[in-house]
């Protein structure tokens, strides 16, 4: 029994199933840019690229590459930074609050100058409560990492398939 669950574990390794979206045809590697940031709020970019960045690697199957080498370039800005206002009790101490982030991207051809998927605008808002403190961070990368899965996975599935293989 042991020895048929290795062989069909060795067999569907071998079976060349992939995951993830694939690139058009003449796209081989996928760039991310640094996105520009138009919020008030300083070094926000830093955040965005890691998150977009671990986006594609784990949605996309395609090799990572400089965005100034790569054959698509995902490329973007941070539109929008806010903290909003939260719940407060009857004696008016805030006890809940949130941040949302709103971030504008697209995929590039770099060689042709054409959009290949987009522009699209993506949000999300993230609370956090005030009785610890410190919390605005962790909301802060939740809402980024939203804002990222949501902008990969939907820009890559607009872009064309590649043809099938025989």
């Amino acid at each position: 029994m042991r020895r048929c669950a290795l062989l069909l574990l060795a067999a569907a390794a071998g079976c060349g199933y992939r995951t993830g979206f694939h690139l058009s045809e003449g796209h081989d590697t996928v760039g991310v840019e640094v996105f520009g940031n138009n919020s008030l709020v300083r070094n926000l970019e830093r955040e965005v690229h890691a998150q977009t960045t671990r986006a594609v690697v784990s949605y996309v199957h395609a090799p990572l590459s400089a965005p100034a080498e790569a054959d698509l370039v995902l490329r973007g800005t941070i539109t929008d930074y806010r903290r909003r206002g939260g719940t407060q009790t009857s004696q008016n101490r805030l006890i809940e609050t949130g941040v949302r982030i709103s971030v504008r991207a697209e995929l590039w051809d770099p060689r042709t100058g054409e959009v290949v998927a987009g522009p699209i605008t993506r949000s999300a808002t993230v609370g956090y409560t005030l009785d610890v403190p410190d919390l605005e961070p962790p909301a802060r990368t939740r809402a980024i990492k939203n804002v990222a899965d949501r902008i990969v996975l939907e820009l890559f599935s607009k872009s064309p398939p590649p043809p099938e293989s025989s």
